[in-house]
């Protein structure tokens, strides 16, 4: 697992360890999302995710209840007033870690 929390230089860092991502070699990546720091290093939050869904990694948000991380698809914009965390991973790699997710309707 890799945890990157660099108040936006995320990308940059992560670009930095494409050899060690591609093919999703790490199986857990944990990125803050930063958008006002993404964005005075020149990222975005869409430019983070479509490097990291360039090397097979699919995007999913952590919330601090400890349930099943919430998969984000690719085209979907993540729209946030706060600093949140990204998990970066595979559906059969979350699912390995989340057996059973309890539903309880509302």
């Amino acid at each position: 697992m890799i945890k990157v929390d660099t108040e936006g230089a995320e990308q940059l860092i992560l670009q930095g360890a494409k050899e060690i991502l591609e093919g999703v070699k790490v199986p857990f990546v944990i990125s803050e999302l930063h958008q006002f720091g993404l964005e005075k290093m020149g990222c975005s939050p869409k430019s983070l995710r479509e490097f990291m869904e360039g090397m097979g990694y699919s995007t999913f948000a952590l919330t601090f209840d400890g349930s099943l991380p919430r998969f984000i698809p690719p085209k979907t914009e993540i729209s946030t007033n706060h600093i949140i965390n990204l998990l970066f991973s595979t559906p059969d790699l979350v699912s390995d870690y989340w057996p059973v997710e309890i539903i309880q309707p509302a």
